[in-house]
């Protein structure tokens, strides 16, 4: 990883972790917690659930925003972990039509004029 938001994760090889990234079916979310669904990914104390159906072809308001799978996946991750970090969906939204959406804006539901965006922005450093 890049650690661009201050931080750098890495994969455990001793299964000492302080969080797992899970890829699960759709239909199995619900049973991580009630409030996942078989719609989103969503995070259960320290597990980070991501969305197989999305996983394999985005979501419709990502892609015609003009995202690609990849940028997607990346996505998809940085803010699940962010909720994993603490932080909540629709901390804040972009500034202004075209400018970058905040990675923790649920983006592939809603871009509202806010262009597509997997990283943090600065704004949203995560580690201090």
């Amino acid at each position: 990883m890049d650690g661009r938001a201050g931080a750098i994760f890495e994969p455990s090889t001793d299964g000492n972790c302080d969080f797992n990234i899970v890829l699960a079916q759709a239909s199995t979310l619900p049973t991580f917690s009630s409030v996942c669904s078989e719609q989103y990914s969503c995070r259960v104390g320290n597990n980070v659930i991501i969305n197989d159906d999305r996983w394999n072809s985005g979501m419709d308001v990502w892609m015609s925003g003009g995202g690609d799978l990849a940028r997607y996946r990346t996505m998809v991750i940085n803010h699940e972990v962010g909720h994993r970090l603490g932080h909540i969906d629709n901390e804040m939204t972009c500034a202004g039509a075209g400018q970058a959406a905040p990675l923790m804006q649920e983006q592939p539901i809603f871009l509202d004029g806010c262009a597509i965006n997997e990283y943090p922005l600065d704004s949203e450093l995560w580690i201090g």
